[in-house]
């Protein structure tokens, strides 16, 4: 076999795509495996339509340096409609037998190589849920970003989100519910945000948004606030209509932090803060909210030794008959004497026992302790039934209804006596839990209350069928109840509703003798609040009078009148 036929045999039956083009590009000779890699037939069929060929060679060389004897490249290109990658490597060679100067070219197919590459490069960086910029990518853009508005002089704004009652959802209607709710909240996020804007999911129901230039504080103000209104709009998810707010923390460089690690911490710090504030707002950081921020990991850190030294007491709050003016239960409220912080208002630390499982131990203790002195009130002749919250977290635990009726075995509480508080929140959970749940306390013979009511996911089609026996109004609508139509007009419904259900109901945080008045003339049976009783100790509380003598008077100067 002659050199010349050998090294032709070799050029065609080659793996690598190989090819030899003029200096304007144009494709004077390949073979097939050049031809299939452009998306060609055969060699022939490259060769019959050469046009289309030329353009992709002629894309190879524009991309390669001018008079270069070498040049290799990666080049991405379609075919028919499909994403595809080459390596390309291009030589200047001698001049043809018409004295022009030619090139040869070589191409391997690496499409299945950079798809691998660009994949785990999305893994490494995006969120795989949500398809947004992962904590990793966020950090690096907002880090890129920082030093662009450092030479410039320039503020950046950072909003740190986190979405209110999402474990809630998750945990009552599934994660398939919780994962779609977080892609359509995505999306939504995408849509409030402008191009040079960084949105990124950092994690749970976790979001950070990274403003470009900003001038005031109130620029960032606008955006969280239409940040807020774009997520209010009902959620439809699985058959299941659900309402989103947002907790939303806001720190700006340079003003609350030079890097950023600091700016995303001090935007959580932040955003806890407007959980504090009642959620569904947003607040901008300050030294403060960084104390506040060790505190809580103090108390979560705190909260299992706390429980094994007894630092956890119990408080008990009557609950006034309108009518007779008489005791008609006592709620247990739980304290903690902190032996460096003191004393701990539970609005601190019961949050913070939600997030960390504490509230689980920490709410088994408050049951069996309340269930104990109630058993003791009525072993000294005094039976009054006792109220124990119940945190959402506590009831979606399995074996709930046996821990209830364990307890009322070992303390020996008759369940007629036993009160347990749930909230709205607790109407999110699956039917089938919630049903089967209430149904065993009921028939358990414990009562039910609903607490807080009105300010939660409430539903009047579930409420006319959940076993429970009082409704307790909550204190934001008692606050200014007499100044304000609509606080009495709400209160006035509720107690109406109520009593075409069957209900009882209890009006909390009663201060003043005008809500007193207004609650009794709209037909509320039971009061609870400072103007007849501060939450008392064990040993506080007196059963030889068992009427409130600040209520029996109002009761008797009402009754003159």
């Amino acid at each position: 076999m002659a050199l010349e036929e050998r090294y032709r045999n070799i050029f065609e039956r080659n793996l690598t795509g190989l090819y030899v083009a003029s200096e304007e590009g144009e494709i004077l000779d390949c073979n097939d495996a050049c031809a299939h890699i452009l998306g060609f037939g055969d060699r022939q069929q490259l060769l019959e339509q050469r046009e289309r060929a030329d353009e992709f060679i002629r894309r190879f060389h524009s991309n390669s340096a001018e008079n270069s004897f070498s040049v290799t490249t990666e080049e991405k290109f379609e075919v028919a409609g499909a994403v595809r990658w080459a390596l390309c490597n291009i030589r200047a060679a001698e001049h043809d037998d018409h004295g022009r100067q030619v090139f040869e070219g070589s191409l391997v197919d690496i499409t299945e190589r950079k798809c691998a590459e660009e994949q785990i490069q999305s893994l490494a960086y995006f969120d795989s849920l949500t398809g947004l910029p992962n904590r990793t990518l966020a950090k690096d853009r907002l880090t890129q970003a920082l030093a662009a508005a450092r030479r410039r002089r320039e503020r950046i704004g950072l909003l740190y989100l986190d979405i209110d009652s999402f474990k809630i959802v998750n945990d009552c209607l599934g994660h398939s519910v919780g994962d779609e709710l977080l892609q359509q909240i995505a999306q939504r996020l995408r849509l409030c945000a402008r191009e040079e804007d960084t949105i990124a999911r950092l994690g749970g129901d976790e979001f950070l948004i990274a403003l470009g230039p900003i001038d005031t504080y109130s620029d960032v103000a606008i955006v969280a606030e239409r940040v807020a209104r774009d997520l209010t709009p009902t959620f439809n998810l699985h058959g299941h209509s659900l309402t989103v707010t947002s907790s939303i923390g806001i720190s700006i460089f340079p003003d609350h932090g030079e890097d950023a690690e600091t700016l995303i911490k001090n935007a959580d710090a932040a955003m806890y803060a407007s959980k504090g504030r009642g959620r569904n707002t947003f607040s901008f950081f300050s030294e403060e909210m960084t104390t506040q921020a060790i505190e809580r990991l103090q108390l979560g850190n705190s909260m299992r030794p706390a429980l094994e030294r007894n630092e956890f007491f119990l408080v008990f709050q009557p609950e006034f008959d309108l009518r007779t003016g008489k005791v008609s239960c006592w709620e247990a409220l739980i304290r903690w004497k902190h032996p460096d912080l003191g004393l701990i208002s539970p609005d601190k630390f019961i949050h913070v026992a939600e997030s960390n499982g504490m509230i689980v131990p920490i709410g088994e203790w408050v049951l069996r302790t309340a269930c104990l002195h109630a058993r003791s009130w009525h072993d000294r002749g005094n039976p009054i039934p006792v109220a124990v919250n119940v945190s959402a977290v506590q009831f979606r635990q399995a074996g709930f209804c046996d821990l209830v009726k364990d307890v009322l075995d070992q303390s020996g509480l008759d369940p007629e006596f036993l009160e347990l508080e749930i909230t709205e929140s607790l109407l999110l959970a699956t039917e089938d839990m919630r049903y089967e749940v209430l149904g065993r306390l009921k028939t358990l013979g414990v009562k039910l209350a609903l607490d807080d009511f009105g300010t939660g996911f409430s539903s009047l089609s579930y409420l006319k069928q959940l076993p429970v026996s009082k409704l307790k109004i909550d204190r934001s609508f008692i606050s200014d109840l007499q100044h304000n139509p609509s606080d009495e007009a709400i209160t006035a419904a509720i107690i109406q509703m109520a009593k075409c259900l069957h209900l009882k109901v209890t009006a909390e945080g009663v201060e003043n003798e005008n809500q007193l008045r207004v609650l009794r003339a709209h037909g509320c049976d039971d009061v609870q609040g400072f103007l007849f009783s501060k939450p008392l100790r064990p040993d506080q509380m007196d059963f030889s009078n068992r009427k409130s003598s600040a209520l029996f008077e109002i009761l008797s100067t009402g009754a003159a009148e």
